[in-house]
């Protein structure tokens, strides 16, 4: 699946639950939580397998003021 954000993880998953086999892939789950006060996601690993989840899109909902300030530390630390 690679690395990347909460969001290209779940469109991955979402990619792979939509597929009709039961083909294995590598998950690196823990990208889920990358910024967890950004991106609350309602994927689930629980006992081996991930539950899709029921909320609408790719199941991700992202607070845009806690994204806005993950960005401004970026930008000051760029700065610096």
């Amino acid at each position: 699946m690679g690395s990347g954000t909460p969001l290209v993880q779940a469109a991955a998953l979402t990619f792979d639950a939509l597929q009709s086999t039961d083909v294995l892939a590598e998950c690196q789950f823990d990208l889920g939580d990358i910024l967890p006060d950004v991106f609350q996601t309602g994927w689930v690993y629980r006992q081996g397998e991930i539950a899709v989840p029921d909320r609408g899109g790719l199941g991700v909902e992202i607070d845009v003021s806690a994204l806005e300030r993950q960005c401004a530390l970026v930008e000051r630390w760029r700065r610096a």
